[in-house]
């Protein structure tokens, strides 16, 4: 896989059942060209070591990972009823948030596009939005890529402060405004109105941070528009998301899961040409019978969770290593029919997740929520979600790939897999 971003599926091992290769996409001057499509094996990620990914954790919060510990965001879903699919770093002591070393960043050069990455340079500042272009090769498509799309964050809840806290974000790292007055930012109702808005809930605030920042840290020129449903209610949530579509969204990213006990319609939580990728929860892998949606559909694409560190020196020209995240909910679906570019003989139905990109607290994401006490380190497939839905966004390849009429799905991945990060470390469960 040349650089670009996070994982694509390729561990569907029950055993493992990761989900993904890492995706990496075509380096960013191959990105301007025309695309070909190659099948095969992906590049071959190094594992991450347990020394690079204490060292990032050090940088960012000054602690050793016998110090801290990750802790749910959201409560258990309960049946009829999504949870967010977030994970923050706690003090192991008294589970207190950490709260980075955050540093103000100068506006962001021009980035010109290079056919190679020079792996020799220190990397960027974990948990920065540069450590993450580069980490995925996508610096140069992040500064020229995405204007045209809109990304809509789909989560229960209102947050009051999301326009204020994305300003904060922002600002800090150099990015331009993204805000109601110049068009970048809106923020609606489930019904697609200004007002009334819902209710508050801080857990789900915490979520709606991570989601914008997430989105500006790999898409700066992305539109990003905020749909708030009126609860965590499935049906809710299916309303925001048939919102976001008939608005005019080109990703949607849900960063929450549910458990159905009735199979569900396909196409429910998909819509022709918009990309719907959902996080697949942050438990593992849960055994037969135990699936997750909406990420399980086949028209969805699945994000799943890599923990993503600087390479010793293995890791080629990309610079950094990346394996399965521990924590990355995967699963076979065995009520859903296998889609014909699933070709995995472990799974007799649908196997997830199908793409993965950091989801790792101790190698995530910095960002800020000023509900919950300003900057905090964030994880879970809530941050890959949002991660691969700014990811098609600034390259534009699942859309182009898509039959006219129908759901961008994951199938371009299979089909490009050659382009792909290939992590084929780590476990997330047996």
């Amino acid at each position: 896989m040349r650089r670009g971003l996070l994982t694509v599926a390729a561990l569907w091992l029950l055993a493992v059942a990761a989900g993904a290769g890492a995706l990496v996409y075509a380096s960013a001057a191959q990105a301007q060209g025309a695309r070909k499509t190659r099948s095969g094996p992906g590049v071959q990620s190094a594992p991450p070591t347990s020394q690079a990914v204490s060292g990032a954790l050090a940088q960012t919060t000054g602690l050793s990972a016998s110090e801290v510990t990750t802790q749910d965001v959201c409560p258990p879903a309960v049946p009829g009823y999504a949870t967010c699919v977030a994970k923050t770093l706690v003090l192991r002591s008294d589970h207190a948030r950490v709260h980075p070393h955050v540093h103000r960043h100068a506006s962001l050069g021009r980035v010109v596009a290079r056919p190679t990455s020079i792996a020799s340079a220190a990397p960027p500042d974990a948990g920065t939005l540069a450590w993450l272009q580069e980490g995925y090769d996508l610096t140069y498509l992040s500064q020229s890529g995405g204007g045209g799309d809109t990304v809509a964050i789909v989560d229960a809840y209102d947050d009051p402060a999301a326009e204020a806290d994305l300003g904060t974000y922002r600002s800090t790292f150099g990015l331009p405004p993204c805000t109601t007055a110049n068009g970048c930012f809106t923020k609606v109702n489930q019904m697609g109105n200004t007002a009334p808005l819902p209710g508050q809930d801080s857990a789900w605030e915490q979520e709606i941070s991570n989601d914008l920042d997430a989105v500006s840290a790999l898409c700066p020129n992305c539109h990003i528009r905020l749909v708030e449903a009126n609860s965590n209610n499935i049906t809710d949530l299916r309303a925001a998301m048939q919102t976001a579509a008939t608005l005019g969204a080109n990703q949607i990213s849900d960063s929450w899961t549910s458990k159905v006990s009735n199979h569900v319609p396909a196409g429910t939580y998909s819509f022709p040409g918009v990309a719907t990728v959902a996080g697949t929860g942050d438990s593992g892998y849960p055994g037969a019978g135990t699936d997750d949606y909406p990420a399980a559909f086949p028209g969805v694409t699945a994000a799943g969770g890599t923990t993503l560190a600087p390479s010793s020196g293995s890791g080629g020209a990309r610079g950094f290593s990346e394996g399965a995240w521990s924590g990355t909910g995967s699963g076979c679906d065995l009520l859903l029919p296998k889609p014909n570019y699933q070709t995995d003989n472990g799974c007799g139905g649908r196997s997830y997740a199908d793409l993965s990109a950091d989801a790792d607290p101790a190698t995530g994401l910095e960002f800020y929520d000023s509900g919950n006490g300003g900057w905090l380190m964030g994880g879970g497939t809530s941050l890959a979600a949002p991660l691969i839905a700014a990811y098609y966004a600034i390259t534009g390849v699942p859309a182009s790939s898509a039959q006219p009429g129908s759901a961008v799905s994951a199938q371009w991945a299979y089909g490009d897999s050659a382009l792909l990060n290939d992590p084929t470390s780590g476990s997330n469960g047996t």
